[in-house]
């Protein structure tokens, strides 16, 4: 099971040097993507943590990072990244509303 890179109460940019990107989704979710090696920097997964369950990984995706982004503005230049960012949010909050809170509701 993995672990989200940085903390939840991060209020500065992380320094992990695999994490990509970070958001968080109804002060519940937390999302990271993760490069997976420094030696692989266009390989990565999108990860989906549930803070009230102990940052419990419920979701995991493969995913392709463009250009070996580094965290931060660096990541926003390209209108391609903007595109796969808001692809990604719209399956993650169709996987959190309708796959795991369908059970809560």
């Amino acid at each position: 099971m993995v672990r989200p890179l940085s903390s939840w109460n991060k209020t500065q940019a992380p320094s992990h040097p695999n994490l990509v990107w970070r958001a968080k989704v109804d002060n519940r979710f937390l999302i990271e993507i993760h490069r997976v090696s420094l030696n692989s920097p266009t390989i990565g997964k999108l990860y989906l943590f549930d803070h009230e369950k102990n940052d419990k990984e419920i979701l995991c995706w493969d995913i392709t990072i463009p250009d070996d982004a580094k965290y931060g503005s660096a990541i926003w230049d390209t209108k391609k990244w903007n595109r796969e960012i808001q692809t990604w949010e719209m399956g993650i909050i169709d996987f959190i509303e309708n796959t795991y809170l369908g059970d809560e509701r």
